[in-house]
């Protein structure tokens, strides 16, 4: 678009535009006057219109990552309600006195049974062989760390203090939170097509069926780091199908030229930037 502004004017833009500046007539003869106004200076300024954003594959990985973890949250939540015993200590005719907990056997079968089931649930092919494999070795790392190397301190009696369970039970759960919101297990880009209008399918390598399409020219967030295969179509266009490795995927746009089916050449895939 073309617009000629008087000196000092402004403009507010909100798409990208062309800006035609004109220097100011001066009061001068008429042959510089003439002179004056054939100095037309033509700056372009370009201003970016931020592309939409799509959060549909990030909602449907978000989605199939808290089913897998469903039944693992479930488990943690069963230490929440172990059974407690109270035991008297001492003997009379001496003092004696009352402590309330967990049986350490109960308590560490509980422990032990769910760490198992946390580590063959992320060692499946769900999480080892998709995208979620960066979360599975988060997952197994941080379990490590916090729940198998832990001590289960005893109290008197044989006990374990129901603060102790519960603290296992934060840490279970604060693993799948934190293996479902860190920041290094995704990555954000843009797609752009010529021409615009066309819908791009992502789809999980396994299982490759796993598809989630959205449309173009947008900004697609929060995508798990792994490898996909893509897929774009536009009515009268080649379709465009090709791998899409984002395990190390540096690059924030990918520009996707499409050829009409008349051209003879095919499609081309898109081209990281």
């Amino acid at each position: 678009m073309k617009i000629l502004l008087a000196a000092g004017a402004t403009l507010a833009m909100t798409a990208c535009m062309t800006v035609r500046t004109q220097t100011p007539t001066m009061a001068v003869s008429a042959p510089q006057a003439m002179a004056t106004t054939q100095e037309v200076v033509d700056t372009d300024v370009i201003v970016d219109e931020a592309p939409p954003v799509s959060r549909a594959i990030a909602e449907a990985q978000e989605a199939r990552l808290q089913a897998l973890l469903q039944p693992l949250r479930a488990r943690a939540m069963e230490g929440a309600n172990l059974p407690t015993e109270a035991v008297i200590i001492g003997s009379l005719p001496f003092p004696t006195r009352t402590v309330t907990g967990v049986r350490y056997d109960t308590a560490q079968d509980w422990v032990r049974r769910t760490e198992a089931d946390v580590r063959q649930r992320i060692e499946s092919p769900e999480f080892r062989e998709t995208e979620l494999h960066d979360v599975a070795a988060f997952v197994h790392s941080q379990v490590d760390a916090r729940i198998h190397e832990s001590d289960m301190r005893l109290m008197e009696g044989g006990l374990v203090s129901r603060d102790v369970v519960q603290r296992y039970v934060r840490d279970f759960l604060s693993i799948f939170d934190q293996a479902t919101t860190a920041s290094q297990f995704r990555v954000t880009f843009t797609v752009l097509t010529e021409p615009r209008g066309a819908t791009f399918e992502l789809c999980h390598e396994y299982p490759p069926s796993d598809c989630t399409a959205v449309g173009t020219n947008v900004k697609i967030p929060d995508v798990f780091r792994g490898r996909y295969i893509y897929r774009i179509r536009l009515g009268g266009y080649h379709l465009v199908e090709a791998p899409l490795n984002l395990v190390n995927f540096g690059q924030t746009l990918l520009r996707c030229p499409l050829r009409a089916l008349t051209n003879p050449a095919g499609a081309v895939p898109c081209t990281p930037e």
